[in-house]
């Protein structure tokens, strides 16, 4: 069984004209199952359930629901290639898209592995609980506006870099440490009335982030 949970927070500042907008957020949570179809072939299904908006009038319009499945193929003891499709109803319509996967074991230490075109990771075991690494991620999200703006949405997208560190503190409880910096970080804002206009949210300056926090992750080592 696989399970996971997040929450996360924008606080949007403009030193020179504060946006109307002032904070977008998303709640979520994933369910799946890793399934041996035989040796060498498995196959994983996750469904994930979010709660998505500026949380101003929470009702059942913020809701999204999406599912990530593919197949994973072991060609031998130190690699793996990966084939699915991604799919969740964000507030434009459906974002569907294909994931071409791999993971290969370096040397005993050293990682690289990734779900294209979302995420890559270099990662290496520094010592036997923890682990450093280098990830990029790509991502195009939806916020759902509160009523006054017409049930408008605010479409993001980004492009970052991440530099990490993990411990875990037992097999499944892990203290982490995030740095990074996002390369392109665009907001737009679409079908709303004329109370927001298209250049709201246009400029930001694309700022190092930090992160700390605790997670409940399992690792797959093979």
């Amino acid at each position: 069984m696989i399970f996971g949970a997040g929450y996360n927070k924008h606080s949007l500042k403009n030193p020179l004209n504060q946006p109307i907008i002032g904070n977008l957020g998303a709640l979520s949570f994933q369910l799946g199952r890793l399934i041996n179809l035989d040796n060498n072939l498995s196959m994983t299904v996750i469904v994930s359930q979010k709660i998505s908006s500026d949380f101003e009038d929470l009702s059942k319009k913020d809701y999204q629901i999406g599912t990530v499945g593919f197949l994973t193929k072991q060609l031998n003891k130190n690699a793996k290639y990966k084939l699915g499709l991604f799919y969740n109803q964000e507030f434009w319509g459906p974002q569907i898209f294909p994931i071409l996967g791999f993971d290969f074991i370096l040397s005993n230490k050293l990682r690289f592995f990734g779900l294209l075109p979302r995420m890559i990771n270099l990662e290496y075991q520094y010592f036997k609980s923890g682990y450093v690494g280098f990830k990029f991620n790509m991502k195009r999200t939806s916020y759902r506006l509160a009523q006054q703006y017409a049930h408008g949405y605010v479409q993001e997208f980004k492009i970052e870099t991440q530099g990490y560190i993990d411990y875990y503190l037992s097999d499944v409880l892990t203290l982490f440490g995030i740095i990074g910096y996002a390369t392109i970080r665009k907001y737009k804002i679409f079908e709303t009335t004329d109370i927001l206009s298209e250049d709201n949210l246009a400029e930001f300056d694309n700022q190092i982030m930090a992160q700390v926090g605790l997670a409940i992750r399992i690792r797959s080592e093979n």
